[in-house]
């Protein structure tokens, strides 16, 4: 079985948040960085509302710790989507619009892209396949991925068969994570 199919640059940008959303390290950062702020300046407020006795002061470093709680949660999302767009659109910007070519072998998964290039992945080296909203996701034991955009196929059904000879064949884990958003 043989599909080709497109990737633009938001593609690229889905996986890279889906993996970055996925990553523990980056999770703990994101949290430990909206938290010990805040909590940095309602030390701050703390200190010099009581001890102090600079009200208006206190009252300010207060006021900026419920801003940050509130706002960093927003501004975290625009930073990392920013940081991630601008590192695609650096390293990546030769493959958007590229046509590739996947074919099921029997042992292995051989891929081509517009160049002639191709690519023999054995399918041990297959650690899952995830659904997400709006694409599909071959994650290797590299850590790397091959993305399926589904507005690229007509008929889904073609692709989930695809993928679940994959799962089926190869014992594959499949993740449904069709709710994923980014956060």
């Amino acid at each position: 079985m043989k599909i080709s199919y497109q990737i633009k640059e938001e593609d690229y940008l889905t996986h890279q948040l889906y993996t970055a959303s996925k990553t523990k390290k980056i999770r703990r950062k994101r949290i430990v960085f909206w938290l010990i702020v805040p909590v940095a300046y309602a030390s701050a407020g703390y200190l010099s509302y009581f001890q102090f006795r600079q009200h208006n002061v206190g009252l300010v470093m207060f006021g900026l710790a419920i801003f940050w709680l509130l706002f960093y949660p927003f501004y975290s999302r625009w930073n990392y989507k920013r940081h991630y767009r601008n590192h695609i659109q650096k390293h990546l910007k030769g493959q958007f619009d590229q046509v590739v070519s996947l074919e099921l072998g029997d042992n292995r998964l051989i891929i081509q892209d517009a160049k002639g290039n191709n690519s023999n992945i054995k399918y041990v080296s297959v650690k899952e396949i995830v659904e997400l909203p709006d694409h599909f996701l071959i994650r290797m034991q590299t850590n790397s991925s091959i993305i399926f955009p589904k507005r690229e196929f007509k008929d889904i059904k073609e692709l989930q068969k695809f993928l679940g000879l994959i799962v089926t064949r190869h014992k594959v884990s499949f993740r449904k994570d069709v709710k994923w958003k980014w956060r």
